[in-house]
């Protein structure tokens, strides 16, 4: 696995994605995810532990919420924020569709109950909508 990943690193200038590494090694991404974390040794979430500067102890599941903000690439923050200003331009109906599907995890079904819709009003207006946010977003070349 790590003679793999080195040759694509080096072939492509960067460190393979999980999926892209699955790939490579012939595996679903999910045994891929259990190999590696089959790997490392287990640590507690509640072990103390002390910021950057020796103060102020923390566990270490703290210390994972504060610093998982912090720790996304630039490219991720851009799209973050083009995505919230693309959605800035949905209508109150719209916006609780996305709200519904992709945080609260709710199938169609449900946010047709929810909104008094037919389950397939919801899927229309959700592929219109995912439409338009793409479009917007190839605009802002992301």
């Amino acid at each position: 696995m790590k003679r793999r990943k080195k040759e694509y690193e080096k072939q492509y200038k960067r460190v393979p994605s999980s999926k892209e590494l699955s790939e490579i090694l012939g595996m679903d991404e999910s045994e891929l995810n259990m190999v590696l974390a089959s790997r490392q040794s287990p640590v507690s979430m509640e072990e103390i532990i002390c910021d950057g500067n020796n103060q102020n102890p923390v566990t270490r599941e703290q210390s994972i919420a504060a610093n998982e903000y912090w720790e996304q690439d630039e490219d991720t923050y851009v799209l973050k924020i083009e995505l919230r200003k693309a959605m800035k331009d949905l209508n109150e109906k719209e916006k609780k569709i996305i709200r519904l599907k992709y945080y609260e995890g709710l199938s169609q079904s449900k946010i047709g109950d929810i909104l008094n819709m037919s389950q397939a009003q919801v899927s229309r207006t959700e592929r219109k909508i995912l439409n338009s946010l793409k479009n917007k977003l190839k605009v802002s070349n992301l």
